[in-house]
């Protein structure tokens, strides 16, 4: 092989790899910090967490969402409980309002679905503050997302064996 074909394949795996590093980080929230303050009931909840084998990753995190219409812009801010991570994953912490189910009441549903768009987590962890009880809720989406990571590392694969396959052509 020559000096060009070694340059070749490390182009294509470094490709291949960067895509790994930014889908990563793209998962890992930018600039967390552990700043701010967590309320009583936070509090209790991140103890029974912390025993579980979870890390603090972000409290009170916040999004910055703008809605435009016509000429017109509005920015928003919208926060979340706080962020904890285990295993890799990183998981959003609510604190569940007391006498209500998960799945009962149209505005926690509402608002469960807008934490899990904006902020992206593994899961969302409700806290019952009543019955000191952790519940993990965790949303799919049918037909989004997941498929078109795999079609892109499917694509990204047989590039790397069509350039191996085209190096051992020409040298054989």
């Amino acid at each position: 092989m020559r000096w060009q074909d070694y340059v070749l394949l490390s182009l294509l795996v470094a490709a291949y790899l960067l895509y790994l590093l930014r889908q990563r980080m793209r998962k890992a929230k930018q600039g967390s910090r552990t700043g701010g303050y967590l309320t009583r009931k936070e509090e209790t909840a991140w103890k029974m967490l912390q025993q579980q084998g979870y890390q603090l990753s972000e409290v009170h995190p916040a999004v910055p969402v703008t809605f435009k219409a016509g000429l017109k812009a509005r920015q928003y801010t919208f926060e979340g409980g706080f962020l904890v991570k285990k295993d890799g994953k990183t998981y959003l912490v609510k604190i569940k309002p007391a006498g209500e189910g998960v799945f009962l009441s149209d505005d926690l549903r509402r608002d469960l679905l807008v934490d899990y768009f904006l902020f992206q987590p593994a899961a969302v962890i409700m806290f019952d503050a009543s019955k000191k009880k952790l519940q993990e809720v965790s949303c799919t989406i049918a037909g989004t997302g997941s498929l078109k990571n795999y079609v892109i590392q499917g694509l990204l694969v047989i590039l790397i064996v069509i350039g191996l396959a085209i190096l051992y052509r020409l040298y054989t």
